[in-house]
């Protein structure tokens, strides 16, 4: 049976972020944040039918929900970094990145940052983008699932690892 290894992953995000949509998480948040920003960085958002985990859409529009509701700026990583090179206040400042460029960001996640006006961060992997090479995990990802050997034996240096 062939395991997934995002499973556990996914059990741990579960864990860790269900507390940001308890009561009273965003007030207390607000109290140790007051003068600072926050970065939140999003990877991949859950898509079931293709069987991509991650992020849950609803999680994200409930979270941003929250941030809109308690008067946080949402404002783009470029517009923190300029607050900070001009030493202006940062008050409540929430900035969201996501990572590596996945066709979920676009189809998930922008409607409903759209939705909310919050402004966020993509970062790209150029090579990927383009289709010329695949994420270092991916690859082991499909190696696993695919292969049709029963046993896999590999070498680090002299050391053989069964």
């Amino acid at each position: 049976m062939a395991r997934n290894p995002q499973s556990g992953v996914s059990v741990l995000k579960r864990i860790f972020l269900a507390p940001l949509s308890a009561p009273g998480v965003v007030q207390a948040m607000a109290t140790l944040t007051g003068t600072q920003a926050t970065i939140f960085m999003l990877h991949r958002f859950s898509m079931p039918d293709l069987g991509v985990s991650g992020h849950q859409p609803a999680a994200l529009r409930h979270n941003l929900a929250q941030l809109r509701k308690q008067h946080y700026q949402l404002i783009s990583l470029q517009d923190l970094f300029q607050k900070l090179l001009d030493r202006e206040p940062l008050e409540r400042a929430v900035a969201f990145t996501i990572d590596d460029g996945y066709f979920d960001h676009g189809q998930i996640a922008a409607p409903i940052f759209a939705e909310f006006d919050c402004p966020v961060t993509t970062f790209l992997v150029t090579s990927f983008a383009e289709g010329k090479s695949w994420f270092w995990f991916d690859k082991l990802k499909y190696i696993f699932e695919e292969t049709k050997r029963p046993k896999l034996d590999a070498r680090l240096g002299s050391t053989s690892i069964p």
